[in-house]
């Protein structure tokens, strides 16, 4: 199920506030009970700070590198070599095995799924 499927089908449960209750806080129950959540975003460009216990440092973030240990990559490759969904990236896998000859293997060699 896509995310935004998952979203449909959760802002279609039927909700009965409690009378007097705020409506948002409780979408924003609903929400969370359900594992929505919110995703903290860091771009080039976003100032961040740190320190070492004595002083503040500032900086300024220049890449963003995500890290999945057995490859990292950055935003540039979502969508272009690195997708958020299996379907995609078969696709993908598939259009580069016609352009080159012998193609990349996947799973251990295999192409098949596990």
């Amino acid at each position: 199920m896509s995310e935004r499927d998952n979203l449909i089908r959760i802002l279609r449960t039927r909700i009965w506030p409690k009378e007097g209750a705020d409506p948002a806080e409780v979408v924003a129950d609903l929400l969370l009970d359900n594992g929505v959540r919110f995703a903290t975003v860091v771009r080039p460009g976003t100032t961040v700070y740190t320190t070492d216990g004595v002083r503040v440092y500032e900086a300024t973030v220049r890449k963003v590198i995500y890290d999945c240990g057995d490859f990292g990559f950055n935003e540039n490759a979502l969508g272009t070599s690195v997708f958020l969904c299996r379907e995609a990236a078969e696709a993908a896998a598939e259009s580069w095995g016609k352009q080159f000859a012998g193609g990349g293997k996947t799973n251990g060699g295999s192409n098949e799924r596990p």
